[in-house]
């Protein structure tokens, strides 16, 4: 599974799920950022974790994740699957979970 394969299905979940549809645009980037550094650091598998678990959340709660849970499912994913995340990775934990997310601000 490619990145833009990935935010097409989100897309798609978003249009029929979220309130908000309209609303994809302003975290696309964050997301597709969020979706890359996967693909790169992990792969195919921990993308396409990351995108089910992305369109879950779409369909459960019929609203899209912040940029700020995706990255912390990839950790999540990134942890379960026994993939090491670089110390210069922006989902390493000290960003993902550190002064960024904390003070809402978003490091992408």
């Amino acid at each position: 599974m490619s990145t833009e394969t990935a935010l097409r299905e989100i897309e798609q979940a978003n249009e029929k799920h979220a309130e908000d549809p309209e609303s994809f645009a302003v975290d696309r980037e964050s997301y597709q950022r969020t979706f890359d550094e996967v693909a790169a650091i992990g792969g195919s598998e921990e993308l396409e974790a990351l995108t089910e678990r992305v369109i879950q959340d779409i369909t459960v709660a019929n609203e899209r994740p912040a940029p700020e849970a995706v990255r912390r499912h990839a950790v999540d994913i990134f942890e379960r699957h026994g993939v090491a995340i670089p110390d210069d990775s922006a989902l390493s934990p000290s960003d993902s979970m550190g002064t960024d997310a904390e003070l809402d601000a978003d490091p992408f």
